[in-house]
C-alpha cells in the first residue's frame, strides 16, 4: 500500500486547509484505500457520499480546491430523508417570505386548523370573531339580475344587485338568504318607463303593504332590506337619477 507522500504533518484537532494538502500526490492512501486514477475519487470505501474534489486540469491532487470538496447542487430534496427537516431543527425566524418560492405553499400543504387567529397578523388581515378597523375601503360587487317576466335573486351571489325594468315584472322569492344579513337592490325604469313591479310573499314591508315603484323613464328606487329568518324586512328610497 503506497503512503501518503507530503510535505506537511497533521496532528488530532488541527486544520486542513489547501496549503496543507499542496504535496499529497495521486498515488496516494485515503482511509486504507489507495487512489490510483480520478475515478475513484467518488467511490472512497464505496461512500457515495465522500466526494472528493479536484481541478481537472491537474495530473495529480496538488491543486486541490476547498471548494470543489462538495460540488454544487450536491444536496438535492431526494437526498433528505422524509421528515428530517423538523422545526426543532430550524432556528427562529430562519424561513422568510423570500426564501420561500412564489405559490410554494398550496391550500393542499396546510393542515386543517393549522392557520389560528393567534398566528395571523392582525393588522394585514381580516379575521372573523375579532374586532377590527379597516384602512381601506371593503365593498360587495354590484351584480345585475337576469330580467325578465319573473325575477330571480340568489342573495349568496347578489348582496348588492340592480335591474331595469323591461316590462311589468315580478320580484320572485330570494334564495340563500341569511339570517341578519343586509341587502339592496336598485330598481330602475327602462327608457320608456311606465313599468310596475310586484313582490312575492317572502318581501315584508311597513303596514303589509309594498310599494309603488317609480314609473318615470330611466328614474330609479333603491331597496333596502335585512333578512329576519325567512323574510326580508324592507323599506324603499324613491325617484332617483
Amino acid at each position: 500500500m503506497a503512503e501518503i507522500t507530503t510535505t506537511q504533518s497533521f496532528s488530532d484537532g488541527d486544520t486542513v486547509t489547501a496549503a496543507k494538502l499542496n504535496n499529497i500526490v495521486a498515488n496516494a492512501s485515503v482511509g486504507g484505500e489507495i487512489i490510483t486514477n480520478r475515478s475513484e475519487l467518488t467511490t472512497i470505501d464505496g461512500a457515495a457520499d465522500f466526494v472528493l474534489g479536484y481541478d481537472t486540469s491537474a495530473t495529480d491532487l496538488r491543486k486541490i480546491k476547498p471548494d470543489n470538496l462538495i460540488g454544487a447542487g450536491s444536496v438535492t430534496t431526494t437526498k433528505v430523508a422524509d421528515s428530517a427537516i423538523t422545526t426543532a431543527k430550524i432556528a427562529d425566524d430562519a424561513i422568510t417570505t423570500g426564501k420561500i418560492a412564489a405559490g410554494a405553499v398550496g391550500t393542499s400543504d396546510i393542515a386543517d386548523s393549522a392557520v389560528t387567529s393567534a398566528k395571523a397578523d392582525s393588522t394585514s388581515i381580516a379575521l372573523l370573531g375579532a374586532a377590527q378597523e379597516y384602512t381601506r375601503t371593503h365593498n360587495f360587487n354590484a351584480t345585475t339580475l337576469v330580467e325578465g317576466t319573473s325575477i330571480a335573486w340568489d342573495l349568496s351571489q347578489n348582496q348588492v344587485a340592480k335591474v331595469t325594468l323591461a316590462g311589468n315584472r315580478t320580484l320572485s322569492n330570494p334564495t340563500n338568504a341569511v339570517d341578519g344579513a343586509v341587502y339592496i337592490l336598485v330598481v330602475k325604469q327602462d327608457a320608456t318607463g311606465s313599468r310596475t313591479l310586484s313582490f312575492s310573499s317572502d318581501y315584508k314591508f311597513a303596514g303589509g303593504t309594498a310599494p309603488t315603484i317609480t314609473t318615470t323613464a330611466s328614474k330609479a328606487d333603491v331597496l333596502t332590506f335585512i333578512c329576519e329568518g325567512t323574510s326580508l324586512i324592507g323599506v324603499a328610497s324613491q325617484n332617483f337619477l
